[in-house]
């Protein structure tokens, strides 16, 4: 029987503090927008408002291991989530809420003199496409987005959900490669930075994620303290439909 451990990515987190400023290109085009990943063996959505795995309007789901033969689906939704002190009061802001697919996140940097988030330029960048910004390609499929969580009514927040902003913005890339030794693997890089006025103690980064590995009511997780891994299994060791 195959195995596979979810989650699948490893993730680093850069913070920089009040008035840091990051050392990266960021590209000026905003709207929502959101893309697949097929570089490997895990098929995989990513978008530009702190979600990844989610279903794209046309599929069921989002996240798809060993795709080319058949519907082995291993991730319904899955997001980024940073909460820290601001002074004593403690916030945080939701990449993904798993019972409606909603995101506090808004695509595109923290430029005060372009507010208007909904603009069609906005995107996720691939390596493969002819407008790739960065100077570099590193993967197999690189990709690379931004988006902030200034806006106090994000476009995708939850009906009656309070929005405090930390006023943070995140510089999303991924990667990945179709080695054997690495052909199951997207590596998500998150740098996060401080652009408002008010310092943010006791940061912490997470993720929240739906995994369905074959039958959703029987998933398992657990956590390797060891090597700071969260995985998912099938308690019954089928998992995903048609693949035992």
């Amino acid at each position: 029987m195959r195995k596979l451990w979810i989650l699948i990515f490893i993730i680093s987190l850069a913070f920089t503090a009040s008035f840091g400023e990051t050392s990266v290109d960021k590209v000026h085009y905003k709207g929502l927008d959101v893309k697949w990943l097929k570089a490997n063996g895990f098929w995989m959505t990513i978008n530009n408002f702190g979600q990844h795995g989610v279903d794209d309007g046309i599929t069921s789901a989002g996240g798809y291991w060993a795709y080319q033969n058949g519907d082995a689906q291993y991730i319904y939704g899955a997001g980024m989530w940073f909460g820290a002190l601001v002074g004593t009061e403690k916030y945080v802001t939701s990449g993904y809420i798993s019972s409606d697919g909603s995101s506090e996140f808004t695509p595109g940097d923290m430029d005060p003199s372009s507010p208007g988030y909904v603009d069609n330029q906005w995107k996720v960048y691939l390596s493969s496409d002819a407008d790739w910004p960065l100077a570099e390609i590193k993967s197999v499929l690189d990709s690379y987005a931004v988006y902030n969580d200034a806006y106090a009514n994000p476009p995708l927040q939850s009906a009656g959900n309070i929005h405090t902003p930390l006023n943070i913005e995140v510089v999303q890339k991924s990667y990945e490669w179709n080695y054997p030794s690495n052909n199951d693997i997207i590596f998500i890089i998150y740098e996060v930075t401080n652009q408002g006025t008010s310092g943010l103690t006791d940061a912490y980064m997470g993720l929240v994620q739906d995994p369905d590995v074959g039958n959703a009511v029987d998933d398992m997780v657990g956590y390797d303290e060891t090597h700071n891994v969260g995985y998912c299994y099938d308690n019954d060791g089928t998992e995903s439909y048609g693949h035992a």
